[in-house]
């Protein structure tokens, strides 16, 4: 493993969403599985991806009960998203 100090000095806080995802390859969401919160941050998320003009991150949801297209639907990343529970095994993705 990684020194645990060293890591730490790779880790730091943006002012915006947009200056957080500007070079990221990749998100993942992680609110309650209420369809008006998911569409509210993924809303928020597509906004901040547009402005950015980050065309490779991917944008995974940790959804476990809905169809990503029932939050995803009117977003222009729209081909970015994807369900990755983070609990599933990698294979299952």
């Amino acid at each position: 493993g990684q020194d645990p100090k060293v890591v730490a000095t790779r880790v730091s806080a943006a002012k915006s969403l947009s200056d957080a995802i500007k070079d990221a390859d990749y998100l993942q969401e992680c609110v309650p599985e209420v369809l008006n919160i998911k569409k509210a941050v993924f809303k928020n998320i597509d906004k901040a991806v547009s402005e950015t003009g980050n065309s490779k991150i991917i944008l995974g949801s940790s959804t476990s009960n809905m169809a990503a297209s029932t939050f995803t639907n009117d977003l222009k990343a729209r081909s970015q998203c994807m369900v990755c529970h983070p609990v599933n095994p990698p294979f299952a993705i």
